[in-house]
């Protein structure tokens, strides 16, 4: 397991665009931050995404012009897994 959302290991998300998504990642953000790219080389994804001073909170609103396929990953290992935003 590297992912874990409400239970379900490295699961495929699926985003609406406009709509606002929140990950609390304080459990390992201090090891392993966690982010979107565009690419699977980790090309990072800014657009949208804001971070909560603390680094615990990452908020996602979902533009209406993004790339269809994002990824998420940890900064510290490319380990990909992601979504096609509908």
């Amino acid at each position: 397991i590297w992912a874990l959302f409400d239970g379900i290991e490295n699961p495929v998300l699926n985003f609406v665009t406009g709509n606002t998504y929140t990950f609390d990642v304080s459990s390992f953000t201090t090891t392993h931050p966690f982010k979107f790219g565009t690419a699977p080389d980790g090309d990072e994804l800014t657009t949208g995404i804001t971070t909560s001073s603390d680094g615990n909170i990452i908020t996602f609103i979902v533009p209406q012009t993004i790339v269809m396929t994002i990824y998420y990953y940890f900064n510290d290992h490319f380990w990909f897994y992601f979504n096609k935003i509908m």
